[in-house]
């Protein structure tokens, strides 16, 4: 049963976590002022991935069979109905974000069901942060100028299921692109 557990978080993170890099790059070549941003601000870092977690929801939507009659917003619903809950949606509801349809880097509070809730949350959640933050930081570190090619990338032929990418081909200079500022890579190692 633990090893279970142990493929479904690694298995079940990979997708997701890339499509989520995926879409967070592609909004980072679109405006290299938020990378610069990021860059110049590493503490608002935690708030940022939640945003890119909320803005590009890798799951889109779960679906669920009722297993005993209920009522939800005045609607009753019998069991054996199927319900789909749509976490792209509520991520995007005005009344709990303020301008839901821009990405905020610093935005707090963040309530995003990006990760789901309750006993259907993710359980890899605090390894995909973690995975998340360094590696954007890393690319934005070591290849500032990156630019997705727009025209060659292609996303998934449906979004039902993982709102991810085929591929994302992007162009940079070659060479060493770390930066030299040593108090800027203590922030970066620290997270502060």
């Amino acid at each position: 049963e633990l090893m279970g557990i142990c493929r479904q978080v690694i298995g079940g993170g990979a997708d997701t976590t890339t499509s989520l890099l995926g879409n967070t790059f592609i909004y980072l070549s679109h405006h290299p002022e938020a990378g610069r941003r990021l860059l110049a601000e590493p503490e608002i870092a935690p708030y940022a991935c939640e945003e890119f977690m909320r803005y590009f929801t890798p799951i889109h939507s779960s679906a669920r069979t009722v297993k005993k009659p209920l009522e939800v917003a005045g609607t009753v619903l019998d069991a054996g109905s199927k319900v789909l809950i749509a976490y792209a949606s509520a991520n995007r509801d005005e009344r709990y974000f303020e301008d839901p349809d821009t990405v905020k880097l610093d935005r707090f509070p963040n309530p995003h069901i990006g990760f789901g809730a309750g006993i259907h949350r993710c359980l890899g959640s605090h390894m995909a942060r973690q995975s998340f933050q360094a590696l954007v930081f890393e690319v934005l570190r070591r290849l500032p100028d990156l630019r997705v090619l727009d025209d060659e990338s292609k996303q998934y032929e449906t979004t039902g299921t993982v709102n991810g990418w085929v591929r994302i081909p992007a162009h940079f200079n070659s060479g060493r692109k770390e930066n030299r500022d040593p108090e800027l890579a203590r922030r970066l190692r620290l997270g502060s």
